[in-house]
């Protein structure tokens, strides 16, 4: 019994390759900037100094694959009654809003930390109240936050931070999901 490999948008598609050859790049920037500028850094847990470090060289290996990850789950999402002979596919396309508006926020939220303004706490907070609201646990909020944090953390910090708040999100919307279903229900029977 043999398989046949099935072409998917996914598949046939240079776009997914792409995106992860530009996270790659990103990161060599990120990555080559810290090397002139005294080193590439290493950020403890928690802020301290006896807890272990992370370095920002982890990065070459999460954020590309966290690109491809991600750009093969956001293509796999289109569907098939759109024409995909454009540049950028109709997906990706429908993935953007949500990627810069978490590109804009991770971004803020790196800059108040960075700058001291002190109003990082209240934006941590504001991204578990987001994802009440938004799906922050689809890919595209999730690489876009973790480059937008990426200058001033590293990928891997933002990494972990972005799965925390997205498992926080899929869970508020799983709860709110099954109590619809069940308020449908008893309003039915």
């Amino acid at each position: 019994m043999t398989r046949r490999f099935r072409a998917t948008a996914a598949t046939r598609n240079p776009v997914q390759p792409v995106i992860a050859l530009g996270a790659f790049a990103l990161v060599v920037l990120h990555l080559g900037w810290e090397l002139m500028h005294g080193g590439v850094v290493a950020h403890h847990f928690l802020a301290r100094s006896d807890m272990p470090s992370i370095s920002n060289w982890w990065g070459l290996i999460l954020v590309p694959t966290l690109a491809w990850f991600v750009a093969g789950r956001v293509l796999h999402r289109e569907s098939g009654d759109e024409p995909s002979d454009r540049l950028i596919p109709a997906a990706i396309r429908r993935a953007m809003p949500a990627f810069f508006g978490a590109l804009v926020y991770g971004g803020l939220l790196a800059g108040s930390f960075a700058f001291g303004f002190g109003v990082e706490g209240y934006l941590f907070l504001g991204l578990f109240a987001l994802g009440l609201i938004l799906p922050i646990y689809r890919g595209e909020y999730i690489l876009g936050f973790v480059l937008g944090m990426m200058v001033t953390f590293g990928g891997i910090l933002p990494t972990i931070v972005a799965a925390v708040a997205a498992a926080f999100s899929w869970l508020a919307h799983l709860l709110f999901r099954v109590a619809m279903r069940l308020f449908r229900g008893s309003r039915q029977g």
